[in-house]
């Protein structure tokens, strides 16, 4: 009897925990989607209806305003409802058609033009909802004046579908640990409890590698070598590589506090937040988008649960590396000079990700051409010990990196797994170990189809 009620209590106990737990990182998940899409939606058309503007700007000197707005509204009649120029005082100067006859709030839009701002306003409408925007302009007869720009949010489904679906491909993790822990509770004991909760985790592993760019045959600027490998069977390390204009490559490496199923979850938040916006276009936008990104991991996650992030993107057209290092582990920059090696960290820009709501976070830059190589890895990397408790440490890092310099990415990356392995023995991983080796390619290799991207996954 005594054994038989420690049996069922063994099995209650973590299995009631698992339930608690899986329900609380789906509810968390679906707050979160409830809180951030429609930020997402608004920020979207707030750049899409700014953009739109500028072009109306460069249109409309010459010619009819009004025959100019109700083209641009013609030319994109799902995306805007109408275009309306408004004066100072809020009287209509010009319109396309159907623009709506509300006027403004008066205080708003003096405020508006007064500090060149701009000032949204949600809407219910026969056609839908509407976001109407309004943004200080150089049209119009009497200056200042104000271009009110009606959006409809369904246009928006396209630029947040990336953060739904890594966001979705979470939860799905989430349920299949839920679904496992009631399988377990009902059928299977011991052994089979085992077996089946471990299946559970591989197919999340599987959920969680469908993240990551295991082939990136859009990145034709660079030469791409990765490797990510958890220390259980899902992990809180992330990256990823992507054309973010035909002159832009943008790349991330962020590392969850954490391991398990609780940081995978959050991994695939911070991910998608890097597909979901417009980042890298200038370093307002890059900072801007860090500071939300801050803010949305303080609101709606506990303390413990941080997250370190280095992302960037490298300008074809300048040459340059752009990057905000929110308390990540310094890339190491390789420049191969006459005389030998030159490395440089790449430390800059502020503190990790959800501690601190009001945390500041600079871009910075550094030049990055042809032949430049960048280094990035986790601190799965540094902190790994050997037998006798030493860790890998900087040193021996920058002297892998250095020995390979003059290799291919793929080269480097494995130089510097097989001198971790070396220095490691046979004591296993205590953390996720992400590497991620990004080269500038000469133009005439950029110009050839068909980039390299050497992904591994342990």
């Amino acid at each position: 009897m005594a054994t038989n009620r420690f049996h069922s209590w063994a099995l209650r106990v973590p299995v009631g925990l698992g339930v608690v737990l899986a329900v609380a990182l789906i509810a968390q998940s679906v707050w979160e989607w409830v809180a951030i899409a429609p930020r997402l939606t608004v920020n979207h058309l707030q750049q899409q209806a700014k953009k739109r503007v500028v072009a109306l700007e460069l249109r409309g000197q010459n010619g009819n305003l009004g025959e100019v707005l109700e083209q641009a509204r013609d030319a994109e009649e799902q995306t805007y409802a109408w275009f309306r120029l408004l004066s100072a005082e809020g009287k209509p100067v010009a319109a396309s058609e159907n623009a709506s006859e509300v006027e403004p709030d008066l205080d708003k839009l003096r405020n508006t033009l007064r500090r060149r701002e701009i000032y949204t306003e949600v809407r219910q409408t026969v056609a839908g909802k509407i976001l109407v925007s309004y943004h200080p302009t150089r049209l119009g007869v009497t200056r200042p004046s104000m271009m009110e720009v009606a959006s409809y949010f369904d246009s928006a489904d396209a630029a947040i579908a990336p953060f739904r679906n890594r966001l979705l491909l979470a939860n799905l993790a989430a349920v299949a640990l839920l679904g496992s822990v009631l399988l377990i509770a009902l059928r299977f004991r011991a052994y089979a409890r085992g077996r089946h909760l471990e299946e559970q985790f591989s197919a999340a592993r599987s959920v969680q590698q469908e993240l990551l760019p295991a082939e990136h045959p859009a990145v034709e600027t660079m030469e791409v070598a990765a490797e990510c490998q958890p220390a259980w069977q899902v992990g809180g390390d992330f990256y990823d590589v992507f054309e973010a204009s035909p002159n832009r490559t943008a790349f991330a490496l962020g590392d969850v506090a954490g391991k398990g199923l609780p940081a995978a979850l959050l991994m695939g938040l911070a991910h998608g937040a890097i597909h979901s916006s417009p980042w890298h276009q200038t370093g307002y936008d890059h900072e801007d988008a860090t500071a939300r990104l801050n803010r949305l991991l303080c609101a709606r996650t506990a303390q413990s649960r941080f997250v370190s992030l280095f992302w960037g993107y490298h300008d074809r057209t300048t040459n340059t590396l752009r990057y905000i290092n929110a308390g990540h582990c310094p890339p190491v920059l390789v420049r191969r000079k006459p005389g030998g090696v030159e490395v440089e960290l790449l430390e800059k820009g502020g503190t990790v990700l959800g501690l601190l709501p009001k945390a500041r976070h600079e871009q910075s830059a550094e030049p990055f051409g042809a032949g430049d190589t960048l280094v990035l890895y986790s601190d799965g990397v540094v902190e790994a010990c050997n037998e006798e408790g030493e860790e890998f440490g900087m040193e021996r890092l920058i002297s892998a990196v250095r020995s390979a310099a003059h290799l291919s990415p793929d080269a480097i990356r494995a130089e510097i797994r097989e001198a971790l392995d070396e220095f490691r023995g046979r004591v296993a991983p205590h953390d996720d170990l992400t590497l991620l080796v990004v080269r500038a390619l000469p133009e005439a290799v950029t110009k050839r189809p068909g980039p390299v991207l050497a992904a591994q996954a342990a």
